[in-house]
């Protein structure tokens, strides 16, 4: 958990700087954990091969790989295109809200983020076998499950 919330505040952090990395196809906020876990990876391949069915019930449509298609390179002269600058904007406002949140001491997720010197944060679990990691973070999921009854 710890290094996908840093992962993702990283992401955040690039996306306020810039929105317009959210389309581009090679940008990837979670490419460092599609070699340590495989699952990711297939995550990501059955979300692409996802379908839904036109009005007329029997055409199928790849969802996200057709509105991705489309908001990387919008139709010409459609409203898509037009949307394109109100879209960045709205990229960038919703990263810089997840970047306040994030880094909110008063809210759980500040404490899961090495650059927040979170009490929880990832670096104090490199350097230990994974198993072991894991083993304490699922003890530790346990005892506040306990904790809230």
């Amino acid at each position: 958990m710890n290094e996908i919330a840093d992962l993702v505040y990283d992401g955040m952090k690039e996306l306020a700087a810039d929105p317009s990395r959210l389309l581009d196809p090679n940008y990837d906020i979670f490419a460092k954990l599609a070699d340590t876990v495989p699952e990711v990876v297939e995550w990501r391949k059955e979300r692409m091969e996802q379908t839904v069915l036109a009005a007329d019930g029997v055409t199928k449509h790849f969802i996200h790989r057709e509105v991705l298609a489309e908001a990387r390179s919008p139709t010409p002269g459609s409203g898509n295109e037009q949307a394109t600058p109100r879209m960045l904007e709205l990229i960038k406002a919703m990263a810089e809200q997840a970047i306040e949140k994030m880094e909110d001491p008063k809210l759980a997720i500040a404490d899961k983020l090495t650059s927040q010197d979170g009490q929880e944060c990832d670096r104090r679990e490199r350097g230990r076998p994974r198993a072991d990691a894991r083993r304490e973070r699922l003890q530790r999921r346990r005892r506040e499950q306990v904790r809230r009854g």
